[in-house]
């Protein structure tokens, strides 16, 4: 359960509710309403809290048991993901042919 995780994640790093939030530059009162199980986090809260402890988001959410599945550089790329993800979405087809096009182009220029 994620209030459990994170209520952990806070001890084990010995951060009080209130130094957590500044940590994460949000207000006290979410970060107990998470631990309370009061309020659920956005897609942007469980980026910003797989960043600020160095793991992945889908051991906040209890899909996996290692705190560290990935390499910084992939849970990079997963944040990049997450936060385009409703702006690719929104694209007109032209636009994403061109996205997949210079994908491509990245793929071939740093082919190793």
């Amino acid at each position: 359960m994620f209030s459990q995780k994170i209520k952990q994640l806070r001890k084990e790093n010995n951060l009080t509710q209130s130094e957590l939030a500044d940590k994460l530059n949000c207000s006290l009162s979410k970060i107990g309403m998470w631990e309370t199980n009061k309020r659920e986090p956005t897609k942007d809260d469980l980026i910003m809290l797989a960043n600020a402890f160095d793991i992945s988001v889908d051991y906040l959410l209890g899909l996996e048991d290692k705190k560290h599945t990935k390499n910084k550089r992939l849970q990079n790329i997963d944040s990049i993901s997450a936060h385009r993800i409703g702006k690719i979405e929104k694209l007109s087809d032209e636009a994403l042919d061109q996205l997949d096009d210079y994908i491509k182009y990245l793929e071939l220029k740093y082919k190793k």
